[in-house]
C-alpha cells in the first residue's frame, strides 16, 4: 500500500501559494501540539527529509 505522509500531499499542493508554508505549519503543529510553541518554519520538504527553521529560543 502505497500511502503519503499526512503533510507531504498538502505541501506539495499549497508550497506554491504565499501563504502554503505556513498553513502546512500549522497543520504539522495540530498533529504535533509540542510544535505549536516554537512555531516552527518549514523550508523543504520531501520523503524522508524534512527541513525546518525554529527561531533562536533565549530560555525563560
Amino acid at each position: 500500500m502505497n500511502k503519503t505522509n499526512f503533510a507531504l500531499s498538502p505541501w506539495r499542493r499549497l508550497s506554491a501559494w504565499p501563504a502554503g508554508k505556513g498553513q502546512v505549519a500549522r497543520l504539522v503543529c495540530s498533529k504535533a501540539p509540542c510544535f505549536g510553541s516554537i512555531k516552527p518554519r518549514l523550508v523543504a520538504l520531501h520523503p524522508g527529509h524534512g527541513e525546518v527553521r525554529v527561531r533562536r529560543y533565549s530560555g525563560p
